[in-house]
C-alpha cells in the first residue's frame, strides 16, 4: 500500500511539475546576424519536442507557434492570419496565400481530425531528422516571404 502510494504521488508530483511549474524560457535573436544560432536552437528545440509543450517565435507584431503533440509524432503549427492583426499590421491576401502553398489550412477551416484554429495552420509528422529541418526551412520562408521581417528585428523564442 504504502508503494503505491509512493508511485502515486511520484506521478502527481510529476503532472504538477510539467504543467504548472515550468517556467517559460526564452532566447532573443537578431535577424538575420544571428539565424545560424537560431537555427541551431530551434531544431534543437523541435528535435526534442516531446520535452516541450509548445515554441512560439515573436517578431514585430507576427508570430508562429508550435505545439507538441508526442503520442502522435505531430507537431502542430499556426501562423497568425489578419484576423489577429491591427489594420496597419494586416499581411496583403496575395502574401498570406504563401502560407496554402505550404499546406497551411486557412483559418476557421477544419482539418482532417476536426480541428480548426483562428490562425493559418498545419501539422507536421517528424518521422527523421530533415523533417525538423523542413520546419524550420519553412518557419525561415514564412517570416521573409509573408511577415517581411526586416533587418536588425528582434526576434524571441519563446518554449516551455
Amino acid at each position: 500500500m504504502v508503494i503505491v502510494l509512493i508511485i502515486v504521488l511520484g506521478i502527481l508530483f510529476y503532472f504538477i511539475y510539467r504543467y504548472i511549474f515550468r517556467k517559460e524560457k526564452k532566447a532573443e535573436y537578431i535577424w538575420p546576424e544571428e539565424k545560424n544560432q537560431l537555427e541551431t536552437d530551434f531544431l534543437d528545440l523541435v528535435e526534442n519536442y516531446s520535452k516541450y509543450r509548445y515554441i512560439l517565435v515573436i517578431f514585430d507584431d507576427y508570430y508562429v507557434q508550435y505545439m507538441s503533440l508526442p503520442e502522435s509524432n505531430e507537431l502542430y503549427v499556426e501562423s497568425i492570419s489578419n484576423e489577429n492583426l491591427i489594420e496597419n499590421k494586416k499581411i496583403d491576401p496575395l502574401k498570406l496565400n504563401n502560407l496554402l502553398s505550404l499546406n497551411f489550412i486557412p483559418p476557421k477551416m477544419v482539418h482532417q481530425n476536426g480541428h480548426s484554429a483562428l490562425n493559418f495552420s498545419k501539422y507536421y509528422l517528424l518521422k527523421k531528422q530533415s523533417d525538423c529541418l523542413l520546419v524550420f526551412k519553412e518557419l525561415e520562408y514564412i517570416m521573409e516571404t509573408v511577415y517581411e521581417i526586416k533587418n536588425k528585428t528582434k526576434i524571441n523564442l519563446n518554449f516551455s
